[in-house]
């Protein structure tokens, strides 16, 4: 085998849910468990690390939009915790029309401004 990627390690044990005895060295498979079947030759390889490579940019936004709520937030530690729970609890009430409409006009902190930060996170870094 060939094939050598610096993120096939990752890759490998993304799909294969880090199963023992897959193996790597600076990118190149070195062992691979009889337990999974035969191992994958260099055409499944780039497969496995282009679907990878897929998933990983399919969730780029995440990170973007966690940072940029947290700083529309004011930052702190506390919000930083919950990560996208406050987002998760807002679509709730959005789903169930128990929240106010957003206002961009409204004080930090009071709920219209949330959603109107919301709005704009979510256009600002829209998912794939």
């Amino acid at each position: 085998m060939s094939y050598q990627n610096p993120i096939l390690a990752e890759a490998l044990g993304w799909k294969y849910n880090h199963a023992q005895g897959i193996c790597t060295s600076d990118g190149v498979l070195t062992a691979w468990p009889v337990s999974l079947g035969a191992q994958p030759n260099d055409a499944a390889l780039t497969s496995v690390v282009a679907e990878y490579q897929a998933h990983l940019d399919s969730e780029a936004y995440v990170e973007a939009r966690q940072a940029d709520y947290i700083a529309r937030m004011g930052g702190g530690d506390a919000f930083k915790a919950m990560g996208f729970n406050i987002d998760a609890i807002w679509q709730v009430l959005i789903d169930n029309n128990l929240a106010p409409a957003p206002n961009a006009a409204a004080q930090r902190g009071s709920p219209e401004k949330i959603l109107d930060d919301r709005a704009k996170v979510k256009a600002a870094h829209p998912k794939p």
